[in-house]
């Protein structure tokens, strides 16, 4: 009699393979961002790299979602696959499990902004997410450079630092580096993106008690975006500096660590 470990994985059943990949992309937020990143890159020269910070990000990020923690800053250098994690994977990954959840998206850059919106379009209309999420579709109508729209309700809205909110509300608020590296020194800006945070973004919730609020960003300046919103005090902060100044134990999930050393 033969086990199913001793089938070659070229006998097994396509469908329950299929099955399989589907429950992995639903409930394991780390797989679901690699699949992302192979749909955005199918240039085999541009692989994705199963690194620890990412595993780091998807952990504390997945917490927000399912209501463990509702307020989360992480920093992370640039180059480090944080915008699509954040801007593209997470939003299809909220919208695959809540489809009338409604998503604002912050940038500095209006054209980046809307590049992820783009981005996150493309994964919500791709075949193995549909398979994955089948009550999440892509409304006929409403759908625009800034904003597309679920057959539920809800969607994703892209805005940039100073750009008018007004008629939106909002479940999630989602900022990623909402300062630009060459403006980091100037007050004026760095008091222009903490006045959007405060009267444009915060002011957008559709239920403030439940609302979920994720900001990542380089850090530029003491005062930069994110020192604001830590200074607060009410944030979760994941701090994924280049170099290890001191001996860090950072949770990557299911109970699991990743320890560095300085």
């Amino acid at each position: 009699m033969t086990t199913l470990q001793e089938t070659p994985m070229t006998d097994l059943d396509p469908r329950i393979i299929r099955q399989a990949l589907r429950d992995v992309y639903r409930t394991d937020f780390f797989s679901f961002v690699w699949k992302v990143f192979d749909t955005l890159h199918p240039d085999l020269n541009e692989q994705f790299v199963p690194a620890w910070h990412v595993k780091a990000m998807c952990h504390e990020l997945d917490n927000v979602r399912t209501g463990e923690n509702k307020r989360l800053v992480i920093n992370i250098p640039p180059r480090c696959l944080k915008s699509v994690t954040v801007s593209v994977a997470y939003v299809a990954f909220i919208l695959g499990h809540s489809p009338s959840s409604k998503i604002i998206v912050a940038s500095y850059s209006l054209d980046l902004a809307r590049k992820h919106s783009e981005d996150c379009r493309r994964v919500l209309m791709s075949r193995w997410y549909q398979d994955a999420f089948p009550d999440t579709r892509l409304a006929r109508t409403g759908n625009t450079l800034d904003e597309f729209k679920t057959t539920r309700g809800g969607g994703r809205k892209a805005v940039s630092t100073g750009s008018s909110v007004t008629g939106h509300g909002a479940d999630y608020i989602i900022i990623d580096d909402l300062l630009n590296a060459a403006d980091a020194d100037s007050d004026v800006e760095r008091n222009k993106a903490e006045a959007f945070i405060d009267s444009s973004l915060m002011s957008r919730f559709n239920n403030p008690s439940e609302a979920r609020v994720v900001m990542i960003a380089q850090r530029l300046h003491e005062l930069d975006p994110p020192g604001y919103l830590l200074s607060k005090g009410t944030y979760r902060h994941l701090n994924l500096r280049a170099i290890a100044e001191e001996e860090e134990r950072i949770a990557i999930g299911q109970g699991r660590f990743h320890c560095r050393t300085n």
